[in-house]
């Protein structure tokens, strides 16, 4: 019983994590976004295609998709 306790401790841990990691994902794509928007609106004629997300971008670090983190934003609405 003990053991079933503490395995779901570090489940909830491992969640948090993760939660963490998405939500930290998200605000970086937001502010992505918003930095284009802004410099769209300085600079109508010029587009970053550096700064572009596409879809099933892929996270390394984390093995967060954009796909995920979309539905994950979909989610807490």
């Amino acid at each position: 019983m003990k053991r079933q306790l503490e395995l779901r401790r570090e489940e909830t841990q491992a969640l948090h994590t993760k939660c963490d990691a998405l939500e930290s994902k998200l605000a970086e794509l937001q502010a992505a976004v918003q930095y284009q928007n802004v410099k769209g609106e300085a600079e109508p004629a010029r587009s970053s295609s550096s700064m572009q997300v596409t879809e099933g971008a892929h996270d390394e670090a984390s093995n967060t998709t954009l796909e995920d983190v979309l539905r994950w934003a979909e989610e807490i609405k």
